[in-house]
């Protein structure tokens, strides 16, 4: 009698019908993405249509508009699902830096060279977050944390050790502190897309200065 075959990986014979749905929904949303992406990279961002990616992936317009109302949902499924690939890391690595100013350098510098040769997607998915999220989402502290970006999140616990380490004042919530510096984050990637000769980030690190010290001359007299 032929012995069973064993994978390496055994499918639970008892998976719950939920989980195995999302599972391929997952499944289903990554291939999709990765379709679009390299059509996006293959004849640029502008000269791909809704109606292409769903003949390149196979599926029906309707099932893509259902998943993707609209192109810029790629970019952001793109997006969140790479930062969260390499979210273990970046924790990782933050861990290993121990003050607010070389966590939050960490951060913005790999933050920069991640869109460095992302800066053509970076528009569009700049306004499709702006018309398509709550900028409370973003900026207020009276929300749920799984409501937050990856990088507010980021912000947040390390500001939080911050003051746990006695670095800088309790005065404000880490999600106040944080909000303001996601702010000044934001509009350096506006002004970085607005001029081809900026470089990200030397800009960051003129923010990270500006956040940590701000703009006064101590010691001058008034």
């Amino acid at each position: 009698m032929n012995k069973p075959i064993q994978t390496t990986r055994p499918i639970p014979a008892h998976e719950p019908s939920e989980d195995r749905r999302q599972r391929k929904l997952e499944q289903s949303l990554e291939r999709i993405t990765a379709v679009a992406w390299a059509l996006f990279e293959e004849h640029g961002y502008e000269n791909v249509t809704m109606e292409t990616i769903s003949l390149q992936a196979d599926i029906a317009k309707a099932t893509l508009y259902k998943y993707f109302p609209v192109k810029e949902a790629l970019l952001e499924h793109r997006f969140k699902s790479e930062m969260q690939s390499r979210k273990e890391l970046i924790v990782t690595q933050l861990m290993q830096r121990h003050s607010l100013r070389e966590r939050l350098a960490y951060l913005f510098h790999i933050e920069a060279e991640y869109l460095d040769d992302k800066r053509s997607y970076l528009a569009p998915l700049l306004r499709y977050r702006m018309q398509h999220a709550s900028w409370m989402q973003y900026t207020s502290g009276q929300h749920h944390q799984n409501k937050q970006s990856n990088m507010m999140q980021a912000m947040c616990w390390i500001i939080s050790a911050a003051q746990q380490q006695g670095e800088i004042t309790h005065q404000h919530s880490p999600e106040r502190l944080a909000s303001y510096l996601y702010a000044m984050r934001s509009m350096d990637l506006i002004a970085w897309l607005t001029d081809p000769q900026e470089s990200l980030g030397k800009r960051h690190e003129q923010m990270l200065e500006i956040f940590l010290h701000g703009v006064s001359m101590t010691g001058v007299s008034a």
